[in-house]
C-alpha cells in the first residue's frame, strides 16, 4: 500500500504542478497540450504501478473509473 500510495501521490503532485503552470500562463488553455500531459502522466504511473502490482491487480486498477467523467451519473 505504501509503494502504491507513493506512486499515486507523485502523479497527483505532477498534475497539480502542471495545472498551476497552466493557470499562471493565463489565457485559454491549450487542450492538446493538457491532454498530452495527462496521457503522459497516466502512462508513467501505470508503468510504475506495473512494477509493484501483479497482472491481476493491474487489470483491476485499469478497470477502475477515473476522474474526468460527468458527476452524478
Amino acid at each position: 500500500k505504501t509503494k502504491i500510495r507513493t506512486v499515486i501521490e507523485k502523479e497527483i503532485a505532477a498534475q497539480n504542478e502542471f495545472f498551476a503552470k497552466m493557470r499562471a500562463g493565463g489565457g485559454t488553455p491549450d487542450m492538446d497540450a493538457m491532454r498530452s500531459k495527462m496521457t503522459e502522466l497516466r502512462e508513467t504511473t501505470a508503468k510504475s504501478l506495473s512494477s509493484i502490482l501483479s497482472k491481476e491487480q493491474m487489470d483491476k486498477y485499469n478497470a477502475m473509473p477515473r476522474g474526468g467523467g460527468r458527476r452524478g451519473q
